[in-house]
């Protein structure tokens, strides 16, 4: 398993952080990561609401179809997609901080079948994945990110 976390704390009030992140179309905005989300037109963010989220994979990329699991407004939301190959979970908390709120991003990836062995590649990778998602996500709710995990 590879894991990536990260703290911001941000000056948004965090009922409007939680909604910029609850929507994960907004991905895409600061997620170098992410080259597409796609949902339908209809869909409020809420658990069942699904998303396919095109991926940098090596040279090309990948298409991840997301779940929401949980979504507990305006302080959680949890997010899951399973391929033949990995299983993806990644859970974002709001919490209200001084004059504004923290967010914390944890995310975990899975090798299924067999990719036990790489695993050690995969969690070097993943965390230099994470770093530049972290920070994109510190630009875009104007904050600084106060540790990384």
């Amino acid at each position: 398993m590879a894991r990536f976390s990260t703290t911001i704390v941000t000056p948004w009030h965090p009922q409007d952080a939680f909604e910029y992140l609850a929507d994960v179309r907004n991905f895409a905005r600061w997620d170098p990561g992410v080259r597409m989300v796609q949902a339908r037109d209809d869909q409020a963010p809420g658990v069942g609401a699904t998303y396919g989220v095109v991926v940098k994979s090596g040279p090309g990329s990948m298409m991840l179809r997301y779940e929401v699991i949980e979504f507990v407004a305006p302080t959680r939301i949890v997010l899951r997609a399973e391929t033949r190959t990995l299983c993806s979970l990644d859970e974002i908390r709001v919490e209200p901080y001084d004059d504004g709120a923290q967010v914390t991003y944890d995310a975990e990836l899975t090798l299924r079948r067999g990719g036990r062995v790489a695993e050690p590649l995969l969690a070097v990778a993943f965390r230099r994945i994470g770093g530049r998602a972290a920070a994109g996500l510190a630009r875009a709710l104007a904050a600084t990110v106060n540790s990384s995990v």
